[in-house]
């Protein structure tokens, strides 16, 4: 190399070295002052960041599992009150500790709950003052501003930080802000603060799919995270030791597209605040307290932030004609009684053909029979089971009705009383037989899981079961040898999905389960009225969260020797979803049988049609597939 090229070479080095230097200046310049903001925020709140210590209660929250390693906490008071996420407490620990700062671990209780925000407030005796930090109003947030999430659970003198920004405002129905700070378990209870070391809310696991504790966990550190405002006025009501509970208008309406469809009711229990303020079936909310409703998921998201025993206005249309209502909000909407007329349906042209009448009923009683086709119901045409089923739904127990049906080419009228969809059985309903067929292989695309479907070779299955074995069972022929001959002699289609893990059902599988259940019901034209999940121990729970995942199209629950899962205790029956529950002990064990009863007694009390039998293991698909030829009943 020339002496000139090295002369060069060393020239163009320096300078490149001068250059990277001169950039890494500036970026330190830059970076200073805001690493000096964080630290100056983190020390203006973290003497009011408390450590929270349990001990005992259960191993698990909704499949989450829980440690009794310290959690994250919040003085909201300098008296010894103090705050934290409900998943925190929600394992029930029979003992609690809170350290504040400077304090030796102090005895804590619970004085009460927002159960809308997920919140839990504490009261300890501190023997001084706590530090109390700043709130920062709702008003005053702003998408995009600095976020930092602190947590108190990983070590007591340092805790642990994550910084974001503020990614949305007035998500999960307005009740919290969105950060895409990390949120995990490690700082729920903790605060979400500002530069200025200021609390813009509590950090908790919320999901808009649900409302139980443990939703939205699922996000560990994804980037998407939630804090609760503490609302001054809410706050107090819990410092009186009152507890919060979000409240509820009790309608339903007719589309559920949220973010498609207009927010027209078709059912309003009679004893709901809806109903209570004059709001009737037909007709549409347009605003809620000057707020405009368009659609379904505004009159939610106008509602959502609201709680139980608030007062909210209601502008609505009716017949052309605006009006105006005030409705008090409650904590719990009764169960809903589907009204039965006591026959099982199936489509027909220009009606719906009745296939069975059952004994003692109204329509048994009133004369209505077999084959009979009914076209109306007090005069309004019925053209299918769905609309059958619509105008069931805006019919009270126990309201006399007039039945149009054809018999034969002649219209008759019959009067009958209607009662409350049950789970009577009868022993001669008329079963059809199919020929035998084959398993065939089913995918969803973008989906690894594997499912297996059986359809008996007929025009048309009569019912379709989805049966979730055991995590591991990798032989759908052996399960189909238990169930052809049953299959075979009802017309029912079957499917059989796989776990992807060997040793548990996971929630992440529920969108594949549901989506090639509707690809199924499709393709092989199976009647949607008859669409049941069920499965045994582990399958059976997985069942009871796949039902309530899409409560329209799954009709029927059935769990053999298995508990629902925890969460499906906060479902009810609602007027749009006809659902029936078979709950089956085969396992002629004593613990079992006192599970499968109670819960037998929570469905009846939720007002679901559920059926409790005993039989041994291999009269399972026996009992399953005549019970499911039963399903579609009105």
């Amino acid at each position: 190399m020339t002496a000139q090229k090295i002369f060069m070479a060393g020239a163009v080095s320096v300078i490149f070295w001068l250059g990277l230097s001169l950039s890494l200046v500036a970026q330190v310049a830059v970076e200073l002052p805001t690493q000096s903001a964080i630290r100056s925020a983190l020390a203006k709140v973290k003497p009011a960041i408390v450590q929270i210590e349990t001990i005992g209660g259960r191993d698990s929250i909704g499949g989450t599992r829980v440690t009794n390693q310290p959690k994250t906490g919040l003085v909201v008071g300098r008296d010894g009150w103090v705050i934290t996420a409900s998943f925190n407490l929600a394992h029930e620990p029979t003992t609690i500790f809170v350290r504040a700062a400077n304090e030796q671990r102090l005895p804590a209780t619970v004085v009460s709950k927002d159960h809308s925000r997920k919140l839990t407030l504490l009261k300890i005796e501190p023997s001084r003052s706590l530090a109390e930090p700043e709130l920062v109003g709702r008003n005053q947030l702003a998408v995009g501003q600095a976020a930092i999430a602190i947590g108190r659970s990983l070590d007591w003198q340092n805790p642990n930080v994550s910084v974001g920004i503020v990614s949305a405002l007035r998500r999960i129905w307005d009740r919290a802000i969105q950060t895409d700070a990390g949120v995990s378990p490690h700082n729920f209870g903790g605060p979400l603060i500002d530069l200025n070391g200021r609390v813009m809310g509590v950090l908790v696991p919320m999901s808009p799919q649900g409302d139980e504790v443990s939703d939205g966990t699922e996000w560990y550190d994804s980037g998407i995270g939630f804090a609760v405002p503490l609302e001054p006025a809410a706050l107090q009501q819990m410092l009186n030791g009152k507890s919060l509970w979000r409240g509820q208008l009790g309608v339903t309406f007719k589309e559920t597209d949220g973010y498609a469809s207009s927010p027209v009711i078709a059912a309003c229990p009679g004893n709901s605040p809806a109903a209570r303020s004059g709001l009737q079936v037909g007709d549409e909310i347009k605003q809620i307290d000057g707020v405009p409703t368009s659609l379904v998921n505004q009159v939610r998201h106008a509602l959502g932030a609201h709680y139980a025993g608030e007062e909210v206005t209601i502008s609505f249309l009716r017949d052309d004609e605006m009006l105006s209502a005030k409705a008090t909000l409650a904590k719990d909407i009764e169960p809903w009684r589907h009204a039965m007329l006591g026959l099982l349906a199936q489509p027909a042209e220009n009606g719906v053909r009745i296939r069975h009448v059952f004994p003692q009923g109204p329509a048994a009683i009133a004369g209505i029979q077999v084959d009979d086709r009914l076209v109306a119901i007090n005069g309004k045409p019925i053209a299918s089971q769905e609309a059958l089923e619509l105008e069931l739904m805006n019919i009270a127990v126990d309201s006399v009705i007039a039945v149009s049906v054809l018999r034969g080419e002649q219209e008759r009228v019959f009067e009958l009383s209607v009662v409350a969809l049950s789970a009577e059985k009868s022993a001669d309903v008329t079963r059809q037989a199919a020929d035998a067929s084959k398993l065939v292989p089913l995918t969803v695309a973008e989906s690894p899981n594997l499912c297996h479907g059986y359809f008996p070779k007929s025009d048309r299955p009569s019912a379709l079961l989805m049966w979730l074995g055991e995590p591991g069972e990798r032989d759908p022929e052996a399960t189909l040898t238990r169930w052809q001959a049953w299959c075979d002699a009802t017309n029912t289609a079957l499917l059989i999905p796989q776990s992807l893990n060997e040793k548990r059902w996971t929630r992440d599988e529920i969108e594949f389960l549901n989506k090639v259940t509707e690809q199924a019901r499709q393709q092989y034209n199976i009647d949607p009225f008859r669409i049941a999940v069920g499965g045994q121990t582990t399958g059976g729970t997985m069942a009871s969260l796949v039902a309530m995942s899409q409560r329209a199209t799954w009709r029927g629950l059935i769990l053999i020797n298995a508990p629902a899962a925890t969460r499906v205790a906060q479902f009810q029956s609602e007027p749009k979803q006809r659902q029936m529950v078979l709950i089956v002990d085969a396992a002629a064990e004593e613990k079992i049988a006192q599970q499968m009863e109670r819960w037998t007694k929570h469905f009846e009390d939720q007002m679901f049609p559920v059926t409790l039998l005993e039989t041994d293991p291999s009269g399972i698909p026996e009992i399953v597939t005549q019970w499911l030829a039963q399903l579609a009943r009105f």
